[in-house]
């Protein structure tokens, strides 16, 4: 049996994972990304504050003058659902 997971399935597992653990790992991806563009590394709290400030304030601020945040629980599932979508459709899926 082939085991290999497709980008599909990724996406997938990704969102059967409990909330506060798929935020988590976007933003380690976040950092990862950010890292390599910019050649250096950077401690977990500057990740954060740059991932808070760079990232997600303008993807919530994008989402509300959308009016998209509307049906979403918190700005954050918002944001998560808003994620999720542009990895799937950065992969093609």
């Amino acid at each position: 049996m082939d085991r290999r997971l497709k980008a599909g399935d990724a996406v997938a597992h990704r969102r059967d994972r409990p909330a506060p653990v798929a935020l988590a790992e976007g933003v380690e991806g976040w950092g990862w990304r950010w890292s390599q563009e910019h050649g250096e590394l950077i401690d977990r709290r500057e990740l954060a504050r740059r991932w808070y400030e760079e990232e997600y304030v303008p993807v919530v601020t994008l989402l509300r003058d959308a009016g998209l945040l509307e049906g979403a629980a918190t700005e954050t599932d918002a944001y998560m659902n808003a994620a999720a979508e542009r990895y799937k459709r950065q992969r093609g899926l």
